[in-house]
């Protein structure tokens, strides 16, 4: 192997480690977004608000009490909103149950009303 083949070759090398990592560098990043909607999620309708806390009431009419923080992201489609338009509506939350049994809740998501 002559001297112009072995750097054709290792240019070769290189290039493809530069497109591997690359791809394994967009994959990390695209995860994210997925790995934060496939964490503990919780539905229900939401029956009182307190404060920073509110009352989730499941399809098996079990309540739990979710806690809610400057970080808590709630959105209705593309709108972030505030709490105060919650009670009564049905939502999904994802976030873990603490040691408390409650949800620390992360992202909140607004579900149409059925008719």
């Amino acid at each position: 192997m002559n001297k112009q083949s072995h750097r054709r070759a290792v240019k070769k090398i290189i290039i493809a480690l530069i497109a591997l990592v690359a791809v394994g560098l967009i994959a990390f990043v695209s995860a994210g977004p997925y790995m934060r909607w496939t964490g503990q999620y919780h539905f229900g309708r939401v029956v009182q608000i307190d404060g920073n806390r509110l009352t989730l009431e499941t399809n098996e009419n079990a309540l739990f009490q979710v806690n809610l923080n400057e970080n808590t992201i709630i959105k209705q489609g593309w709108d972030t909103i505030s709490g105060a338009t919650l009670t009564n509506r049905s939502i999904i939350i994802i976030g873990p149950i603490n040691g408390s049994g409650e949800i620390d809740a992360k992202i909140i998501r607004i579900l149409k009303p059925t008719p």
